[in-house]
């Protein structure tokens, strides 16, 4: 059997993290599965801090996440993540989380990749130890393509403030995942249960910018956008399906 060089994470689901139906938030559900990949970074010496040293930080390019079931308040939940294998300049990493009965209530698969903090550009990802274990199954790859859209059917707006800003002063993956669910029309019905979301980040967004985050619906299927109006650029792109 090959060596396991993920990380296996217990959390319960606390009140700031459910939305009115005491259900936890995809964006939390989210921000659980990367804690659990901060962890794991940390412990194979990938780390923000660690590459640091060398200019370099991962940029999360792509996640498309699964939701069978949301748990609700108080709940055990356990998330198991891992490096799902790489080529060239782009990295991949599995997520799965369970229920406190050991079945799958939600997956996520996400491509990363590693920037030079001077240059800005992408640069190929090193032949880590750790890739000489990834398991035998994994995930189907984040690889829809989302395009910027040509109808919009709502927009909301947003100032960044210093509390959407991670440890590299980039608005927070996090931040921009809720400010693209923000835009769907979450008051009727049709819109309460989140199942499944794709992500594309593609420009980096900072302090004081002014973002537009819009939406066209196609049925329970809805398209997503956030651009920054001063320069015309994309920060992100989303299709997200509800039932």
């Amino acid at each position: 059997m090959s060596q396991f060089v993920g990380h296996i994470a217990d959390y319960q689901i606390r009140t700031s993290e459910i939305d009115p139906a005491k259900l936890l938030k995809p964006s939390s559900m989210i921000q659980l599965m990367q804690e659990a990949s901060m962890q794991n970074a940390i412990d194979l010496n990938v780390s923000v801090w660690d590459l640091e040293k060398e200019n370099l930080s991962w940029i999360l390019l792509k996640k498309h996440l699964n939701i069978l079931t949301s748990p609700a308040l108080g709940e055990q939940v356990k998330v198991k993540t891992y490096p799902a294998g790489y080529e060239r300049i782009l990295a991949y990493r599995d997520f799965i989380m369970s229920n406190e009965h050991g079945k799958v209530i939600a997956t996520a698969s996400s491509t990363w990749g590693l920037i030079n903090l001077q240059t800005k550009r992408m640069v190929p990802i090193p032949a880590f130890p750790f890739y000489d274990h990834v398991p035998a199954e994994l995930l189907p790859r984040a690889t829809e393509r989302l395009r910027t859209l040509k109808t919009v059917d709502h927009s909301i707006e947003k100032h960044i403030s210093w509390n959407d800003l991670d440890w590299n002063g980039h608005v927070n993956n996090i931040s921009t995942i809720k400010l693209l669910l923000d835009s769907a029309p979450r008051q009727i019905p049709e819109y309460q249960q989140l199942r499944e979301l794709s992500v594309q980040f593609k420009s980096e967004s900072l302090l004081h910018d002014h973002l537009i985050s819009e939406c066209h619906i196609d049925s329970n299927n809805t398209y997503h956008q956030v651009r920054r109006p001063a320069d015309g650029k994309i920060i992100a792109l989303a299709h997200s399906l509800w039932k």
